[in-house]
């Protein structure tokens, strides 16, 4: 199981990292103004902005993706699939950090959004840290819980 979780999570990792470093170069003015990469760079900042991507409403009133054929077609992966994670992905993620942590679903239900950091001493990688409850066992309830942030991960690049 825990293989099958690396690859799922790889898969995504390198997806969402490559359009990270389109979304950062498109920001800093250093694609083609027009080209392809341009196009999808704009999609991809309203992405990281508002959490989805442009859509356009259709006469009967439903919406859809608008520029699915320059995205690669309407499936997550290739529209806000580029910088999230499915749910799919993000199970396996919890696999993961599961057999590396020990974590139980306590862990999940009360954890708060990971912040980013640059990595001690590096400038060209970030570090993802984490909050941890960690609840005493019955005896010493009254007692508040114990955090700790832990690094998860830690990648190259901005």
């Amino acid at each position: 199981m825990v293989a099958t979780a690396q690859r799922q999570f790889r898969s995504a990792w390198l997806r969402i990292g490559e359009n990270t470093r389109l979304l950062n170069r498109w920001r800093a003015s250093d694609v083609t103004e027009g080209s392809r990469e341009w196009r999808i760079g704009k999609i991809l900042d309203q992405l990281a902005r508002t959490g989805d991507i442009p859509r356009t409403r259709y006469p009967s009133g439903q919406y859809g993706v608008k520029n699915y054929v320059l995205l690669g077609g309407r499936a997550p992966e290739k529209t806000w699939g580029r910088l999230f994670l499915t749910l799919g992905e993000l199970t396996a993620l919890a696999v993961l950090l599961t057999d590396r942590f020990g974590w139980n679903l306590s862990q999940y239900d009360r954890m708060p959004v990971p912040t980013t950091a640059p990595s001690a001493g590096a400038k060209t990688s970030v570090t993802y840290q984490v909050q941890v409850e960690k609840h005493e066992r019955a005896r010493d309830r009254g007692s508040p819980p114990r955090t700790s942030p832990i690094r998860v991960l830690t990648r190259p690049g901005g």
